[in-house]
């Protein structure tokens, strides 16, 4: 009778008659590695027609962990094929063989833990005797009785005899060896223990070591050393003193001057209206010397500042209350006010900041601005002006400009709109200039006398700008010249004059003829008789500084009087100067 077919084998490997099997065939099993079976290796054919067992199956190979007598491991970790096997011993106990592996067929060797023991060996040199006498092997816990020969002691204590124990690391509690004398680290007032964990505390016969003291004591002697009777000599401290404090001078010092020891504060000050130069304080360090010099009472002076865009004289000494003189690059300007020299340095830091031209609210006239509602521009930037209707761009032609922000903080044409101006005028036989500085443009209300071609006369002695352009008309007719009107001007009175008829005038207290008389001729007057009132510029000159800003560009009157500065080095060789119909007096200079 056969037996059923053997199949689904899987990964198990089958040898034998798997198909037809008759009583007495027998099947053999097999995994590859890393696998094993789990079931019988063989099963045979019996009379009955049935196996002798279950088809068995390949699984990985699995070690459980084992029991270990006075040792463990971890019950729930499972341990593969070729793992090593991680146990620990109780204390007293260690591992007896070498690495446990997972096998197939288990571990390849039994996990034990052994009773731990110390020997005892040989008498070293120096031992004089043990108890027990002559064992050699001890258990965990078991003590030996070590006697040392005369003038040796145990191993790292000072005993000449002593009771060592065997511990649960199989190692003695001290090494069973007799040395030479040692000295341990030295402990007495004001000396510091070491607590380092590896500090070196013993010492043998005639080593030399330097030993420390507590903070604001020294060692006397520096070094000392091991000896038959210990440490030579006997290691003391002894507080640390600063040197005496002396020689003040006008320095006012606080503290204890004369005996200080460590941490002692001495605090340093001056009578105004010197300051210190060091320190105010030093302190009494633990070497014995103080933290620093002792200062002295010196004058205020401040050296002149690292200005960023800026410059002063880096040679000038400040002393107190001196105000810093300084300027700025062109297109910056001074922040702040002035800054005084002080004890703690300048009494603000002198900055220079950018030069900006402000825009400000639209002035009337005005109809936009581009860029829109910006108020605030950089030297350089450029604004456009656009004016309303019948109005002009001040002293300019225009109803739209581009103006730019100048590096004096000024804008090159004031941003306004005026009312219309009037060109020199133009016609029939009038002369127009052809001078490259002649004024072409003139503002309302204001009165010109024209010329005309050689044997022509103007008409009208002065015309004025009115908004209908010049009245009255400028037109020029025969070689007769009319008076002019001269304001603040003393002149022959006559209807009219003849070519080459002469016009004399004089002018008012406070005003200056610009000639002495104007012939008639056949263009008009050969000069126009004007007299301007007598002022004076802002006086130039070598290293004379430039006008306040207030007053840039402003006239002097007639009587006028003005305070002038010098370049930095420089004086005046006066304070003031006085506008007369010959200019300053007296003539400012600096030296």
């Amino acid at each position: 009778e056969t037996c059923p077919t053997i199949t689904n084998l899987g990964d198990v490997i089958a040898t034998g008659k798997t198909e037809e099997a008759t009583s007495g065939d027998v099947i053999h099993f097999e995994c590859e590695s890393p696998k094993k079976l789990n079931g019988p290796e063989d099963i045979r054919c019996q009379d009955n027609g049935q196996w002798s067992g279950p088809i068995p199956t390949c699984t990985r190979v699995i070690c459980q962990p084992p029991e270990i007598p006075h040792g463990f491991s971890d019950p729930n970790k499972v341990y593969k094929e070729n793992n090593i096997l991680q146990y620990r011993c109780d204390p007293g106990y260690t591992p007896r063989y070498g690495n446990s592996w997972c096998t197939k067929s288990g571990w390849s060797i039994k996990p034990e833990c052994e009773e731990m023991i110390c020997l005892l060996g040989a008498l070293a040199p120096g031992i004089a005797s043990t108890n027990p006498k002559g064992k050699n092997i001890f258990k965990v816990g078991e003590v030996v009785e070590i006697t040392c020969s005369n003038s040796q002691w145990l191993f790292e204590r000072t005993h000449e005899s002593r009771k060592i124990k065997c511990q649960t690391n199989g190692m003695w509690e001290v090494p069973p060896g007799c040395e030479d004398p040692i000295c341990e680290y030295p402990r007495g007032e004001r000396l510091v223990y070491p607590t380092e964990p590896n500090h070196r505390m013993l010492y043998t016969s005639k080593e030399s070591i330097q030993y420390r003291c507590e903070l604001g004591y020294k060692g006397t002697p520096a070094n000392i050393t091991c000896t038959e009777n210990n440490w030579e000599p006997k290691p003391l401290c002894t507080v640390v003193r600063c040197p005496i404090i002396s020689n003040l001078g006008d320095v006012i010092a606080t503290g204890n001057t004369e005996k200080a020891t460590h941490g002692d504060v001495i605090h340093f000050e001056c009578d105004s209206p010197k300051i210190l130069s060091g320190p105010e304080d030093i302190h009494c360090q633990d070497n014995g010397q103080w933290s620093g010099p002792v200062p002295k009472c010196i004058g205020v002076i401040c050296q002149p500042p690292e200005i960023p865009h800026g410059f002063s004289d880096p040679n000038k000494v400040y002393k107190e209350n001196n105000v810093l003189q300084y300027r700025c690059d062109p297109g910056y300007t001074p922040r702040y006010g002035n800054s005084w020299c002080t004890k703690s340095g300048w009494s603000i830091k002198p900055e220079c900041e950018e030069m900006i031209c402000l825009l400000g609210a639209l002035a009337p006239g005005i109809a936009s601005t581009n860029p829109k509602g910006k108020n605030i521009f950089k030297v350089g930037e450029v604004v456009e002006i656009t004016c309303s209707n019948s109005q002009w761009l001040f002293e300019r032609m225009h109803e739209s400009r581009k103006i730019k922000c100048q590096t004096n903080g000024k804008w090159e044409v004031p941003p306004r709109c005026e009312e219309p101006i009037c060109e020199y005028p133009r016609g029939e036989r009038l002369l127009y200039p052809t001078e490259p500085n002649h004024r072409m443009l003139y503002t309302l209300k204001e009165r010109i006398q024209y010329r005309c071609e050689l044997g022509y006369n103007a008409t009208a002695a002065n015309i004025t700008c009115t908004e209908n352009n010049w009245e009255p008309k400028p037109l020029c007719t025969g070689n007769k010249c009319l008076p002019p009107e001269i304001p603040h001007a003393f002149t022959n009175p006559a209807t009219e004059y003849e070519e080459n008829n002469i016009l004399q005038y004089r002018c008012e207290p406070g005003y200056k003829s610009k000639a002495e008389y104007s012939r008639c001729t056949k263009y008009g007057w050969s000069i126009l008789p004007e007299c301007e009132e007598i002022t004076c510029e802002y006086p130039q000159g070598q290293h004379l500084s430039s006008p306040p800003e207030s007053n840039y560009g402003k006239p002097y009157k007639l009587n006028e009087k003005i305070q002038y500065h010098c370049d930095y080095g420089y004086k005046g060789t006066a304070t003031s100067a006085t506008c007369t119909e010959n200019g300053w007096e007296p003539k400012p200079l600096c030296t």
